[in-house]
């Protein structure tokens, strides 16, 4: 089907770009699963920069832009051959020997059962909400449509800022499905279910992979078992909107970030990677500026004081070189697309960013004092954290009691990265919030922070698992064994 194969050119495109960028030190079948899982997000933001700078060019959507796919699809893939042809090689020649066991216990068995119930809910829930949530049909839809059916006229939809869309909202999900109509030449609800199922379970293997690697492949399928156990999260999922893709890529932010503490050296590749995906995250959502902002911070507190200024402020460039391609598409589109008068002008928006811009101080300083604001926004978080995680939260603190913590040298720059980008978003959406002028805050919070919270979950799971010492290794402790555990910076992958 012609919608299955725009998903699988971008999911081609973005693998070869990844590996590509990829330490050279590690052979093909190193991090595969993990390099496999970043490719379809990835892809998907990288394609629907490239369809939205052909729109821009065009004028309108044309066929023409397939070309330009399956063009740098070519390109990547000639280059990716001359690259990689000696491991591509010794990959063939050796198997792929990506490091599956054949063995099937009850933890295999009950992965297998849950993951399969997961993705029957998840269909029959598109199946009985096609076209997804509120936000999924009146914005991210909707945009699509004003982009497939606009023709020339495609622009004046979003710089007409109506009170019940949000026109300036970035146009990843809304290129994505854009974009496959164009291939299946129709609009088929099939896309947006596609687009979702696709960070929905590529989070969950992303998951998976990266903490059998940081720790064992038992951590890695108990922590993919929790995220599917959380019903709120493939309720979210099956809800066609942007929280889960933009989960999806702080989940493989901070995987990166702890990847380079793996593989030793001068990783810029990784770093040029990270930039592209906190770029498309912004290119996701709004709150993904926010992801943006907490980068570079984050890595001053972690790494200027061990490796100096001067190697933060290469680093930076770096991330920065990955970011400004993404970062002007979005400027782009906001300033000359959607309406620029959005965030700074229109009060009438049906957007929590623009009373938020348009305070002026005094009224944000008593804002950013008022005590009943901080207990009322505690408050709401303290419940919807409850609310995802329900006995969870029970069960959490047993684990990490009964198998303990990982060896302190293995809590390197990278999981220090990732706890200070987490707690960066989660200030960031707590501040938004206090922040908000309106009378309605409390009707804000409620229909909000719980999707703020499902963003940040894969990476909150996801650190809590790395932190936590795998079955295995608690197991070497119990019976004295002081050897190189599956975490170990020194063990071999």
């Amino acid at each position: 089907m012609p919608v299955l194969l725009s998903a699988a050119v971008s999911i081609a495109i973005g693998f070869i770009i990844i590996d590509l960028l990829w330490p050279q030190k590690s052979t093909f079948k190193d991090w595969f699963g993990v390099k496999v899982c970043l490719a379809v997000g990835t892809g998907s933001g990288i394609v629907s920069c490239i369809f939205f700078v052909c729109l821009v060019l065009s004028g309108s959507v044309k066929k023409n832009f397939i070309y330009s796919d399956f063009i740098l699809l070519i390109i990547c893939a000639v280059i990716y051959m001359l690259r990689k042809k000696k491991a591509f090689k010794e990959f063939v020649k050796t198997g792929s020997g990506i490091g599956i066991k054949k063995e099937f216990n009850f933890l295999y068995i009950a992965a297998i059962a849950v993951l399969l119930i997961s993705i029957a809910s998840f269909i029959l829930r598109i199946l009985h909400h096609p076209h997804g949530s509120w936000d999924a049909w009146n914005i991210y839809s909707l945009g699509a449509r004003f982009i497939y059916r606009g023709g020339a006229d495609w622009t004046a939809a979003f710089a007409n800022p109506y009170h019940w869309t949000l026109p300036d909202y970035p146009l990843l999900l809304q290129g994505n499905i854009a974009r496959s109509w164009n291939y299946s030449d129709h609009e088929t609800i099939l896309a947006p279910a596609l687009l979702a199922f696709q960070f929905t379970f590529a989070s969950i293997f992303l998951m998976i992979t990266s903490v059998s690697i940081f720790s064992s492949k038992k951590q890695g399928i108990i922590a993919g078992m929790v995220l599917l156990g959380m019903p709120v999260y493939l309720f979210h999922a099956s809800c066609l909107v942007a929280d889960v893709p933009l989960g999806f890529f702080i989940l493989a932010l901070i995987v990166m970030y702890c990847a380079m503490d793996k593989i030793q050296g001068q990783n810029f590749g990784l770093v040029l990677l990270c930039g592209i995906t906190a770029g498309l995250a912004a290119w996701t959502k709004n709150e993904g500026f926010i992801l943006v902002i907490s980068v570079p911070f984050a890595r001053f507190v972690t790494i200027t004081r061990h490796y100096g200024l001067h190697y933060f402020l290469k680093e930076t460039g770096v991330f920065i070189a990955g970011l400004s391609p993404i970062l002007i598409i979005i400027l782009y589109f906001k300033l000359n697309v959607s309406s620029p008068e959005i965030f700074f002008i229109k009060p009438e928006m049906d957007s929590p960013l623009t009373p938020i811009f348009n305070q002026d101080i005094k009224t944000l300083f008593r804002s950013l004092t008022d005590i009943s604001k901080y207990m009322l926004v505690a408050k709401v978080f303290a419940v919807k954290i409850v609310e995802i995680g329900k006995w969870f939260l029970l069960g959490f603190p047993i684990y990490l009691l009964l198998q303990g913590r990982i060896h302190k040298k293995q809590l390197k720059a990278g999981f220090y990265t990732s706890i200070l980008i987490l707690l960066i978003m989660i200030s960031g959406y707590f501040t938004a919030f206090l922040a908000y002028p309106l009378d309605n805050l409390g009707w804000l919070m409620e229909t909000t922070t719980l999707r703020l919270f499902i963003q940040v979950l894969p990476g909150i799971l996801f650190v809590f698992f790395f932190f936590t010492a795998a079955p295995e290794e608690a197991g070497d402790r119990k019976i004295g064994y002081h050897g190189q555990g599956p975490g170990d910076p020194e063990a071999k992958l």
